[in-house]
């Protein structure tokens, strides 16, 4: 398989292995995360606000409508609050 640089698409269906992949990649995460994002929010409701964290998060935000704030370090903060407490 071709290693492949996680960056924007050029286009939606990619037209060789190596873009066809980055499509894939980059639209298949975003709409993985708003239909979760959806189907959590039926149950917790609809005011739920939905954080999203991570590395590639800026990249993927640009693809989904769910995302109502981004926190790239959030999982790291959290950690450090709780190495905290454990002092």
């Amino acid at each position: 398989m071709p290693k492949v640089k996680l960056r924007k698409p050029a286009e939606f269906i990619g037209r060789g292995t190596k873009s066809s992949i980055l499509s894939g990649v980059v639209y298949g995460l975003a709409c993985l995360c708003d239909e979760l994002t959806r189907k959590i929010k039926k149950r917790a409701g609809q005011s739920t606000k939905v954080i999203a964290t991570g590395g590639a998060i800026h990249l993927i935000k640009r693809y989904c409508q769910e995302i109502d704030k981004i926190d790239p370090l959030l999982t790291l903060k959290g950690l450090n609050l709780l190495y905290a407490r454990w002092l």
